[in-house]
Protein backbone atom coordinates (compact mmCIF):
# COMPACT_ATOMS: atom_id res chain seq x y z
CA UNK A 1 0.00 0.00 0.00
CA UNK A 2 1.34 3.48 -0.95
CA UNK A 3 0.94 6.78 1.26
CA UNK A 4 -1.46 8.68 -0.81
CA UNK A 5 -0.65 11.95 -2.16
CA UNK A 6 -2.65 14.04 0.53
CA UNK A 7 -0.52 12.27 3.27
CA UNK A 8 3.50 13.77 1.26
CA UNK A 9 1.42 17.05 1.00
CA UNK A 10 0.78 17.30 4.61
CA UNK A 11 3.96 16.09 5.98
CA UNK A 12 5.66 18.61 3.45
CA UNK A 13 3.67 21.07 5.49
CA UNK A 14 4.53 20.04 8.94
CA UNK A 15 8.08 20.54 7.99
CA UNK A 16 7.77 23.86 6.61
CA UNK A 17 6.16 24.64 9.35
CA UNK A 18 7.61 23.89 12.31
CA UNK A 19 11.15 25.19 12.03
CA UNK A 20 13.07 26.43 14.89
CA UNK A 21 13.12 29.96 13.41
CA UNK A 22 10.55 31.30 15.82
CA UNK A 23 8.20 28.99 14.52
CA UNK A 24 7.64 27.96 18.54
CA UNK A 25 8.27 24.03 18.20
CA UNK A 26 11.42 21.84 17.25
CA UNK A 27 10.31 18.84 14.43
CA UNK A 28 13.00 16.69 15.95
CA UNK A 29 11.52 13.93 13.12
CA UNK A 30 8.80 12.64 11.26
CA UNK A 31 8.34 8.96 11.07
CA UNK A 32 6.32 6.79 7.99
CA UNK A 33 5.64 3.58 9.62
CA UNK A 34 5.09 0.83 6.43
CA UNK A 35 2.58 -1.46 8.83
CA UNK A 36 0.20 1.76 9.38
CA UNK A 37 1.15 3.90 6.21
CA UNK A 38 -1.91 6.14 7.15
CA UNK A 39 0.15 7.43 10.45
CA UNK A 40 3.09 9.84 10.72
CA UNK A 41 4.67 10.19 14.03
CA UNK A 42 5.58 13.87 15.03
CA UNK A 43 8.31 14.07 17.55
CA UNK A 44 7.81 17.96 18.60
CA UNK A 45 9.54 19.65 21.80
CA UNK A 46 8.61 23.24 22.39
CA UNK A 47 10.81 26.01 22.44
CA UNK A 48 12.76 27.04 25.42
CA UNK A 49 15.08 29.99 25.80
CA UNK A 50 16.06 32.86 27.86
CA UNK A 51 17.07 36.12 25.92
CA UNK A 52 17.38 38.80 28.08
CA UNK A 53 16.90 40.74 31.85
CA UNK A 54 15.86 44.65 32.46
CA UNK A 55 17.54 45.79 34.22
CA UNK A 56 20.72 43.24 34.02
CA UNK A 57 22.08 45.30 37.49
CA UNK A 58 20.81 45.74 41.03
CA UNK A 59 21.79 46.44 44.82
CA UNK A 60 23.17 43.49 46.84
CA UNK A 61 20.46 44.48 49.61
CA UNK A 62 17.96 42.61 46.45
CA UNK A 63 14.39 43.75 46.56
CA UNK A 64 15.73 45.05 42.68
CA UNK A 65 11.80 43.93 39.96
CA UNK A 66 13.44 42.56 36.84
CA UNK A 67 11.86 41.76 33.25
CA UNK A 68 12.61 38.41 31.89
CA UNK A 69 12.43 37.68 28.26
CA UNK A 70 12.58 34.42 26.34
CA UNK A 71 10.18 31.81 24.96
CA UNK A 72 8.29 29.43 26.78
CA UNK A 73 7.75 30.45 30.02
CA UNK A 74 3.88 28.86 29.30
CA UNK A 75 4.36 26.09 27.17
CA UNK A 76 2.08 23.35 27.79
CA UNK A 77 2.99 20.82 30.41
CA UNK A 78 6.15 22.43 31.33
CA UNK A 79 4.60 23.87 34.20
CA UNK A 80 5.58 27.01 36.27
CA UNK A 81 8.99 28.20 35.64
CA UNK A 82 11.28 28.55 38.67
CA UNK A 83 13.81 31.15 38.91
CA UNK A 84 16.97 31.87 40.92
CA UNK A 85 19.83 34.19 41.44
CA UNK A 86 22.87 33.21 42.44
CA UNK A 87 21.84 30.24 43.72
CA UNK A 88 18.41 31.84 45.48
CA UNK A 89 14.77 31.67 45.01
CA UNK A 90 13.40 35.40 43.01
CA UNK A 91 10.36 36.76 44.58
CA UNK A 92 7.11 37.60 43.19
CA UNK A 93 7.76 35.51 40.46
CA UNK A 94 4.56 36.22 37.87
CA UNK A 95 4.54 34.57 34.32
CA UNK A 96 3.01 37.28 32.38
CA UNK A 97 2.93 35.59 28.98
CA UNK A 98 4.87 32.70 27.17
CA UNK A 99 8.16 35.44 26.23
CA UNK A 100 7.72 37.45 29.26
CA UNK A 101 8.08 37.31 33.44
CA UNK A 102 8.54 39.54 36.20
CA UNK A 103 10.09 38.87 39.46
CA UNK A 104 12.43 40.29 42.38
CA UNK A 105 15.63 39.55 42.96
CA UNK A 106 17.11 38.26 46.45
CA UNK A 107 20.22 39.61 48.36
CA UNK A 108 23.12 38.78 46.56
CA UNK A 109 26.89 38.64 46.31
CA UNK A 110 28.90 41.49 44.97
CA UNK A 111 29.86 41.00 41.20
CA UNK A 112 28.36 39.30 38.58
CA UNK A 113 25.77 36.25 38.84
CA UNK A 114 23.94 33.48 37.17
CA UNK A 115 19.95 34.23 36.60
CA UNK A 116 18.61 31.07 35.73
CA UNK A 117 15.05 29.98 34.47
CA UNK A 118 13.90 26.47 34.05
CA UNK A 119 10.96 24.02 33.19
CA UNK A 120 10.31 20.96 32.21
CA UNK A 121 11.98 21.95 28.92
CA UNK A 122 14.97 23.30 29.58
CA UNK A 123 17.15 25.42 31.69
CA UNK A 124 18.00 29.38 30.45
CA UNK A 125 21.07 31.15 31.94
CA UNK A 126 21.73 34.92 31.48
CA UNK A 127 24.29 37.47 33.94
CA UNK A 128 22.97 39.85 36.20
CA UNK A 129 25.70 42.20 38.35
CA UNK A 130 25.02 43.03 41.86
CA UNK A 131 26.29 46.24 43.28
CA UNK A 132 26.03 48.55 45.79
CA UNK A 133 27.81 49.22 49.15
CA UNK A 134 29.17 47.48 51.53
CA UNK A 135 29.44 48.25 55.26
CA UNK A 136 31.81 46.45 58.00
CA UNK A 137 31.72 46.76 62.02
CA UNK A 138 34.85 48.22 64.08
CA UNK A 139 33.38 51.52 66.19
CA UNK A 140 34.59 49.66 69.44
CA UNK A 141 37.22 47.26 67.65
CA UNK A 142 34.68 44.45 68.84
CA UNK A 143 34.73 41.79 65.80
CA UNK A 144 31.65 42.13 63.95
CA UNK A 145 29.88 41.46 60.55
CA UNK A 146 30.33 42.40 56.49
CA UNK A 147 26.43 44.11 55.49
CA UNK A 148 25.31 44.68 51.89
CA UNK A 149 23.89 48.50 52.30
CA UNK A 150 21.11 50.20 49.80
CA UNK A 151 22.65 53.38 48.97
CA UNK A 152 19.11 55.07 48.17
CA UNK A 153 18.12 53.47 51.63
CA UNK A 154 20.90 53.14 54.26
CA UNK A 155 18.33 50.03 54.55
CA UNK A 156 21.49 47.01 55.27
CA UNK A 157 21.52 43.11 54.77
CA UNK A 158 24.03 41.29 56.97
CA UNK A 159 26.28 38.86 54.91
CA UNK A 160 28.35 37.43 57.69
CA UNK A 161 30.92 37.37 60.28
CA UNK A 162 34.45 39.11 59.67
CA UNK A 163 36.42 37.76 62.70
CA UNK A 164 38.09 41.14 62.90
CA UNK A 165 36.84 44.53 63.62
CA UNK A 166 37.27 46.65 60.16
CA UNK A 167 37.69 50.58 60.19
CA UNK A 168 38.31 51.09 56.60
CA UNK A 169 37.49 48.95 53.59
CA UNK A 170 38.72 49.13 49.84
CA UNK A 171 38.31 47.54 46.43
CA UNK A 172 41.41 46.72 44.48
CA UNK A 173 40.77 46.70 40.44
CA UNK A 174 40.55 42.58 40.42
CA UNK A 175 37.72 43.16 42.79
CA UNK A 176 39.68 41.59 46.00
CA UNK A 177 38.27 43.50 49.41
CA UNK A 178 40.27 44.38 51.79
CA UNK A 179 40.15 46.03 55.52
CA UNK A 180 42.40 47.97 57.83
CA UNK A 181 42.10 46.35 61.40
CA UNK A 182 40.55 48.55 64.24
CA UNK A 183 42.39 47.79 67.74
CA UNK A 184 41.73 51.16 69.13
CA UNK A 185 44.66 52.70 68.49
CA UNK A 186 46.68 49.07 69.28
CA UNK A 187 44.93 48.67 72.66
CA UNK A 188 43.64 45.15 71.65
CA UNK A 189 46.90 44.44 69.51
CA UNK A 190 48.71 45.13 66.24
CA UNK A 191 46.76 45.81 63.49
CA UNK A 192 46.60 43.84 60.34
CA UNK A 193 45.72 44.51 56.43
CA UNK A 194 42.98 41.94 56.64
CA UNK A 195 41.48 40.29 53.14
CA UNK A 196 38.00 39.81 53.13
CA UNK A 197 35.36 37.54 51.27
CA UNK A 198 32.32 39.65 49.61
CA UNK A 199 30.42 36.44 49.39
CA UNK A 200 30.82 35.21 53.51
CA UNK A 201 32.02 38.11 54.45
CA UNK A 202 34.82 36.11 56.18
CA UNK A 203 38.44 37.88 56.93
CA UNK A 204 41.95 36.43 56.51
CA UNK A 205 44.68 38.12 57.82
CA UNK A 206 47.16 39.64 54.88
CA UNK A 207 50.00 41.21 57.68
CA UNK A 208 50.88 43.40 60.00
CA UNK A 209 50.25 47.47 59.01
CA UNK A 210 54.03 48.05 59.97
CA UNK A 211 56.42 50.45 59.06
CA UNK A 212 59.45 48.38 58.92
CA UNK A 213 61.86 51.52 58.16
CA UNK A 214 60.80 52.85 61.36
CA UNK A 215 58.95 50.36 63.07
CA UNK A 216 55.92 51.75 63.63
CA UNK A 217 52.55 50.03 63.63
CA UNK A 218 49.75 51.50 62.10
CA UNK A 219 47.23 50.27 64.56
CA UNK A 220 45.17 53.65 63.57
CA UNK A 221 44.50 53.51 59.79
CA UNK A 222 41.10 54.66 59.54
CA UNK A 223 40.38 54.57 56.41
CA UNK A 224 41.68 52.95 52.57
CA UNK A 225 41.51 53.27 49.04
CA UNK A 226 42.55 52.00 46.09
CA UNK A 227 43.94 54.73 43.75
CA UNK A 228 44.48 52.54 40.24
CA UNK A 229 46.98 49.46 42.07
CA UNK A 230 47.63 51.53 44.97
CA UNK A 231 46.21 50.70 48.35
CA UNK A 232 46.17 54.23 50.02
CA UNK A 233 45.11 54.43 53.65
CA UNK A 234 45.11 57.73 56.43
CA UNK A 235 47.18 56.61 59.87
CA UNK A 236 46.18 58.61 62.23
CA UNK A 237 49.42 57.98 63.78
CA UNK A 238 50.90 61.16 62.53
CA UNK A 239 47.86 62.16 60.86
CA UNK A 240 49.58 61.50 57.32
CA UNK A 241 48.27 59.38 54.14
CA UNK A 242 50.57 55.98 53.54
CA UNK A 243 50.82 53.29 51.31
CA UNK A 244 49.95 49.53 52.09
CA UNK A 245 51.76 46.74 50.17
CA UNK A 246 48.43 44.56 49.10
CA UNK A 247 50.70 41.53 49.36
CA UNK A 248 52.25 41.90 53.21
CA UNK A 249 50.39 45.10 54.77
CA UNK A 250 53.50 46.90 55.06
CA UNK A 251 53.13 50.55 55.17
CA UNK A 252 54.92 53.65 53.92
CA UNK A 253 54.22 57.10 54.78
CA UNK A 254 54.03 58.94 51.78
CA UNK A 255 54.06 62.60 53.11
CA UNK A 256 53.02 64.84 56.26
CA UNK A 257 49.60 66.79 55.35
CA UNK A 258 49.69 68.98 58.28
CA UNK A 259 45.83 67.86 59.02
CA UNK A 260 44.65 67.36 62.26
CA UNK A 261 41.88 64.44 62.28
CA UNK A 262 39.68 62.16 63.89
CA UNK A 263 37.65 59.52 62.55
CA UNK A 264 38.21 60.68 59.11
CA UNK A 265 37.19 59.71 55.79
CA UNK A 266 39.21 58.67 52.30
CA UNK A 267 37.90 58.10 49.41
CA UNK A 268 38.90 58.49 45.33
CA UNK A 269 36.96 59.05 42.17
CA UNK A 270 37.40 57.16 39.10
CA UNK A 271 39.49 59.82 37.72
CA UNK A 272 41.91 59.53 40.67
CA UNK A 273 40.64 62.37 42.89
CA UNK A 274 41.32 61.31 46.27
CA UNK A 275 38.58 62.92 48.54
CA UNK A 276 39.64 63.26 52.71
CA UNK A 277 37.68 64.56 55.30
CA UNK A 278 39.69 64.68 58.87
CA UNK A 279 36.36 63.64 61.34
CA UNK A 280 34.68 66.65 62.33
CA UNK A 281 31.63 67.28 60.08
CA UNK A 282 31.80 71.00 60.68
CA UNK A 283 35.83 70.78 59.25
CA UNK A 284 36.33 71.17 55.29
CA UNK A 285 36.80 68.51 52.74
CA UNK A 286 40.23 68.30 51.28
CA UNK A 287 41.80 66.79 48.38
CA UNK A 288 44.91 65.05 48.41
CA UNK A 289 48.17 64.47 45.88
CA UNK A 290 48.46 60.70 45.65
CA UNK A 291 51.65 61.13 45.42
CA UNK A 292 53.25 64.01 47.60
CA UNK A 293 50.23 63.35 50.11
CA UNK A 294 49.92 67.48 50.19
CA UNK A 295 46.40 68.42 51.29
CA UNK A 296 44.43 70.90 49.66
CA UNK A 297 41.17 72.30 51.10
CA UNK A 298 38.18 72.75 50.02
CA UNK A 299 34.43 73.03 50.90
CA UNK A 300 32.70 73.23 54.59
CA UNK A 301 31.07 70.69 55.41
CA UNK A 302 27.36 71.50 56.15
CA UNK A 303 24.48 69.82 56.88
CA UNK A 304 25.57 66.70 59.24
CA UNK A 305 23.45 65.13 61.24
CA UNK A 306 25.57 64.13 63.51
CA UNK A 307 29.16 65.53 64.48
CA UNK A 308 31.72 62.76 63.02
CA UNK A 309 32.94 61.31 59.37
CA UNK A 310 34.78 57.74 60.05
CA UNK A 311 34.37 56.61 56.51
CA UNK A 312 33.87 57.16 52.75
CA UNK A 313 33.53 56.12 49.31
CA UNK A 314 32.81 56.72 46.09
CA UNK A 315 29.67 54.90 43.93
CA UNK A 316 28.89 55.80 40.46
CA UNK A 317 30.37 59.37 40.86
CA UNK A 318 28.55 59.95 44.22
CA UNK A 319 30.78 60.53 47.41
CA UNK A 320 28.81 58.25 50.42
CA UNK A 321 30.05 58.90 54.17
CA UNK A 322 28.83 57.49 57.50
CA UNK A 323 28.31 60.48 59.45
CA UNK A 324 28.21 58.82 63.12
CA UNK A 325 26.88 60.40 66.62
CA UNK A 326 29.74 59.17 68.10
CA UNK A 327 32.59 57.26 66.55
CA UNK A 328 33.97 55.22 69.99
CA UNK A 329 30.26 53.83 70.88
CA UNK A 330 28.42 50.92 69.21
CA UNK A 331 25.41 52.25 70.88
CA UNK A 332 25.93 55.59 69.10
CA UNK A 333 23.25 56.95 66.35
CA UNK A 334 24.87 56.90 62.55
CA UNK A 335 23.01 57.57 59.10
CA UNK A 336 24.48 57.09 56.11
CA UNK A 337 25.09 60.45 53.76
CA UNK A 338 26.25 61.52 50.24
CA UNK A 339 28.56 64.69 50.22
CA UNK A 340 28.73 67.05 47.27
CA UNK A 341 32.47 67.50 46.85
CA UNK A 342 32.42 71.28 44.90
CA UNK A 343 29.78 72.75 47.91
CA UNK A 344 30.42 70.65 51.24
CA UNK A 345 27.00 70.12 51.37
CA UNK A 346 25.70 66.34 52.88
CA UNK A 347 22.35 65.14 52.39
CA UNK A 348 21.24 62.13 55.33
CA UNK A 349 19.73 59.27 53.12
CA UNK A 350 19.11 56.75 56.39
CA UNK A 351 20.25 55.33 59.75
CA UNK A 352 22.81 52.29 59.38
CA UNK A 353 23.81 50.09 61.75
CA UNK A 354 25.52 51.55 64.85
CA UNK A 355 28.69 49.43 64.62
CA UNK A 356 29.73 49.96 61.03
CA UNK A 357 33.07 51.73 61.00
CA UNK A 358 33.57 51.47 57.22
CA UNK A 359 31.87 51.72 53.69
CA UNK A 360 33.16 50.45 50.63
CA UNK A 361 31.49 51.34 47.28
CA UNK A 362 31.16 49.30 44.57
CA UNK A 363 29.50 49.23 40.46
CA UNK A 364 31.45 46.43 39.00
Amino acid sequence: MSLKFSHYFAIALLLAGCSDDGGGATVDAAVFDAATPDAVSIDATPEFSLVEIIPATGFMTGGTEVLLSGVGFEAAGGGDPNVTLAGAPCADIDVINDQTLRCTTPPGPLGNADVVVENAYGTATLQFRYFGLLGADGKTGEPGNLYAINPETGESVTIGPVGFAITGLALSPDGSVYGSQSTQSGNRGNANLISIDPVTGAGTVVGLLEDAATGVFHNSTADIVFVGERLLGWSEFGDDPIEIDPATGAVTVIGNTGIASSGSGLAASAEGTVHFAPGRVNASLFRLDPVTGLGTEGPVLTGGTFDNINSMTMLNGVLYAVDTQDQGSIASLQVLTTIDPVTGVMTSIGPIPTGIDSILGSDR
